[in-house]
């Protein structure tokens, strides 16, 4: 698709777990990509139920720069009662700024679904379904499950271009039943990040038992496996400590453990970090970054992207994950970190040898900034703009 900056009106809409407008999410990042090159950009983002925030977020942008933005408070309630407010607001909003686009950008098939009577109004020119995960088994109520399908199904059909993470997420749905005849194509659309806001600190001004995780913090992340190393990596590494990053629903949870193993000492939880620029400075004086994924079949992680391990080779990290992810061969192809089982000693384990020498870490650092290079974000989506078409 040809972007003008003289006439493009783009409109995205996702529903959040978390998000500022320095965070470099998946959203944000999309749209300082589109700045200077479209006309205008409106985001409507709505949270999850299990979001932290419980705010509809409008943002309006024009020739480049913000010119409204705007934030209402959700229902609450159950869960449909607040996907049906998602529905009233994204409507009540878009009239504020304007119901036609050249391009809609739907993070997700709830909010494919809630745009696309504007799609067949021919007020949406084209409709992209951007599907950050994919899962045969969502929800464990069947009902729920059910309608997930639905909904993604409906989107894969009636968009112009489905953009998907990676490859994984294609061949799960062509086994689900998804057809090349019941969908529209495939285009990937995967995590990468702006390589000129992070600076990569090099082994001798980093902490070198600064111990990173950053992201959700939901139970299948796996961020729990970092608190029971610790009794077995501070009798080999005194100084060793643990950074926690990131607000979620299993934070309770892990304070529990941590005082439990009497670790208290060793785990610095910094929150939730809007700032890109902040958190990237964080992640960068680490040494290690964890994203030990918990190997549950019907986690989300499966069949996605995760970002925090793309944002770890970034700011220069090697990486400790389990066998769950799409990009976990690739870090043991490339030696930038290495493949664990879900193991509290073998993490362990695996953390004492990559800190065994300072020769050996660097190696492993060089090897992840390497692989880092392939995934700058003005590249990826340059790429998946050009496949959607005029």
């Amino acid at each position: 698709m040809q972007l003008s900056k003289d006439t493009t009106r783009v409109l995205y809409i996702n529903h959040y777990m978390t998000r500022g407008k320095n965070s470099e999410e998946t959203d944000q990042k999309t749209i300082n990509f589109l700045l200077g090159k479209t006309k205008k950009i409106v985001f409507i983002g709505n949270p999850f139920p299990t979001s932290p925030f419980k705010e509809t977020l409008m943002e309006s942008y024009e020739n480049g720069r913000l010119t409204r933005d705007e934030r209402v408070p959700t229902w609450k309630g159950p869960e449909i009662l607040q996907y049906l407010n998602h529905i009233l607001m994204t409507y009540l909003l878009l009239l504020k700024v304007g119901l036609r686009y050249d391009l809609c950008i739907a993070h997700e098939n709830l909010s494919f679904f809630i745009l696309y009577p504007l799609r067949l109004l021919g007020m949406i020119k084209r409709l992209v379904y951007y599907s950050v995960d994919y899962v045969p088994q969502r929800f464990s109520n069947q009902l729920l499950n059910k309608i997930y399908h639905f909904l993604d199904r409906f989107a894969c059909k009636h968009s112009d271009l489905n953009w998907v993470m990676v490859k994984e997420q294609i061949k799960i749905r062509r086994k689900n039943s998804i057809t090349k005849k019941d969908s529209s194509p495939f285009a990937l659309a995967s995590v990468g990040y702006n390589f000129k806001l992070i600076k990569i600190k090099s082994v001798d001004k980093i902490d070198f038992y600064n111990i990173i995780f950053a992201g959700a913090l939901l139970e299948n992340s796996g961020p729990q496996l970092g608190i029971l190393a610790l009794p077995y990596l501070l009798k080999k590494f005194p100084k060793i400590y643990y950074t926690i990053i990131g607000k979620g629903i299993y934070e309770n949870e892990l304070k529990k453990l941590i005082k439990k193993l009497k670790v208290e000492k060793f785990v610095k939880f910094t929150g939730y970090i809007d700032s890109f620029k902040k958190m990237s400075q964080i992640i960068s004086k680490g040494s290690i970054g964890l994203a030990p994924f918990v190997p549950n079949p019907n986690s989300l992680s499966f069949y996605s992207d995760p970002s925090k391990i793309k944002l770890y080779l970034a700011c220069g990290l090697p990486v400790i994950t389990t066998n769950v992810t799409t990009i976990a061969p690739l870090i043991r192809a490339s030696r930038s970190g290495e493949i664990i089982n879900f193991s509290e000693k073998d993490l362990a384990k695996t953390i004492v040898k990559m800190l065994s020498s300072k020769e050996k870490y660097e190696s492993y650092k060089k090897a992840a900034v390497k692989l880092s290079e392939g995934y700058d974000i003005n590249n990826i989506l340059k790429k998946a703009f050009e496949r959607i078409p005029d």
